[in-house]
């Protein structure tokens, strides 16, 4: 996926062109001919040669195409309920697949102005570090934990949405995206929720405001 030629790309890397899926073509390609994918053939040219090892070499030779694949990740960041499966049992009396609209107003905005870019998504993960980190500064020079605590809580997280999407891809590529990346967006709703509660509560960088001399 996300490549012109398939089976230029993967024959670079050490794998038959015949094993090359091409979008939106007939699965079995008119160059070769069909072979039994439980044969000895496809054990011993495909599947013991594909591994996560030849996928980690595949992308380093190919970063544009990994780099196109992170982006089609990112559109799906926001996406909390996945689209494939319905929420009602069968008894229920309920289409089959049909999915509940309840409290999903706010996933369904995101998943509609969420910048479909994963460097967007880095680009946000580095601004939360760097603006918790003063505040982790200020209270360690002060000897106070809870802002170092918490900005050790805001680098894990943004560890998950900058790395959680990479595994994805290289795991599982683009299939269920959506139930791959559920932590990203768990993750991401977390942080916003105390960014915006740490601004409302005045420390956001002073976690401990001075007492009046007077007081």
């Amino acid at each position: 996926m996300e490549t012109g030629d398939p089976s230029k790309n993967i024959a670079k890397s050490g794998l038959s062109e015949q094993f090359a899926l091409m979008r939106e073509q007939n699965y079995y390609a008119k160059t070769f001919g069909t072979v039994d994918p439980s044969s000895h053939y496809v054990r011993k040219h495909l599947i013991e040669k594909y591994n996560f090892a030849w996928i980690i070499k595949y992308y380093a030779r190919n970063t544009d195409q990994f780099l196109r694949l992170l982006d089609v990740a990112s559109k799906d960041i926001m996406v909390t309920q996945v689209k494939a499966v319905g929420d009602y049992t069968k008894d229920s009396g309920k289409k089959a697949g049909q999915q509940s609209t309840f409290f999903t107003l706010y996933s369904s905005l995101m998943e509609a102005f969420f910048p479909g870019k994963y460097a967007f998504l880095c680009l946000l993960a580095i601004t939360f570090v760097a603006v918790y980190a003063v505040s982790a500064y200020i209270d360690f020079v002060a000897g106070r934990l809870f802002g170092v605590v918490r900005f050790f809580l805001v680098l894990g997280l943004m560890t998950i949405c900058v790395f959680v999407p990479i595994v994805s891809i290289i795991g599982d590529g683009d299939a269920d995206l959506a139930k791959h990346l559920f932590m990203v967006p768990l993750s991401l709703d977390f942080t916003f929720i105390m960014f915006i509660s740490d601004i409302l509560n005045h420390q956001l960088w002073l976690t401990e405001q001075e007492e009046d001399g007077d007081a």
